[in-house]
């Protein structure tokens, strides 16, 4: 989701949350920010705060008035803050009613620079998706967005994105999650129902007597291999002395 809003522009500096309050205005879809507002995207939106993309600076610990539809303004502070995306929680948890009402406002997801990967390949529908394997490996390993994301090295937000399936990782950022999660890339690409079919399909083919692709056969051993010493296939070397 995203919904396009405008922030009042800082009259002064706020260093403290004792500070002057701005206030954050959801737009309706078409509707123009004014010119002394800044304008920002709300990425996400839940009952307890909301998600932040803007070019203007916000500083963590400051304090925001955000206008939503049936509840009027709504504090929120500033908990954390990654390049032009800033996380917010609210001072008090929204009603739901509020929530959906604010959720009628969402526009197209615009494409960010933020993004760290390529957009998600489309998935079986009956199929777990990448994005909610990930989540899930993480909240079984009891690790948090903001853990994981330091692990792998890189921002929250592009965490938050791989996890809502907005874009895909890249290579080299899947073999970082599978060491910091514990788990095989071909866990995090295919799940382990996949991945223990694809194997059987490999025994049930070699058990019937199918000639198997030698470039195949030896990428499939390196991989199982890789699995097994807990490293990415790259680093595993078969030499074939004829």
């Amino acid at each position: 989701m995203s919904i396009e809003a405008h922030l009042e522009q800082r009259r002064r500096a706020v260093e403290s949350r004792v500070g002057p309050r701005r206030k954050l205005r959801l737009l309706a879809p078409g509707a123009s920010s004014s010119g002394e507002a800044l304008n920002v995207v709300v990425h996400d939106l839940s009952e307890t705060g909301l998600l932040l993309q803007t070019s203007g600076q916000l500083s963590v610990g400051e304090r925001i008035e955000v206008v939503l539809p049936h509840a009027g303004p709504t504090e929120a502070d500033v908990v954390w803050a990654s390049n032009e995306f800033f996380g917010c929680k609210f001072e008090k948890r929204i009603s739901r009613a509020t929530l959906s009402a604010s959720q009628l406002l969402s526009g197209p997801q615009p494409v960010s620079a933020e993004d760290h990967g390529s957009p998600p390949a489309d998935e079986p529908a009956s199929e777990e998706s990448f994005g909610t394997r990930l989540r899930r490996i993480r909240k079984q390993r009891g690790i948090s967005l903001i853990g994981l994301a330091r692990l792998v090295g890189v921002s929250k937000p592009t965490v938050w994105k791989w996890e809502r399936d907005d874009v895909r990782p890249r290579q080299k950022s899947v073999q970082a999650l599978a060491v910091a999660l514990g788990a095989s890339e071909r866990e995090l690409l295919f799940g382990e129902t996949s991945a223990a079919r694809r194997s059987a399909d490999e025994h049930r083919g070699a058990a019937e007597g199918e000639t198997v692709p030698l470039g195949e056969l030896v990428q499939s051993c390196k991989q199982r291999i890789a699995e097994a010493a807990g490293t990415s296939s790259e680093n595993v070397s078969i030499t074939i002395q004829i």
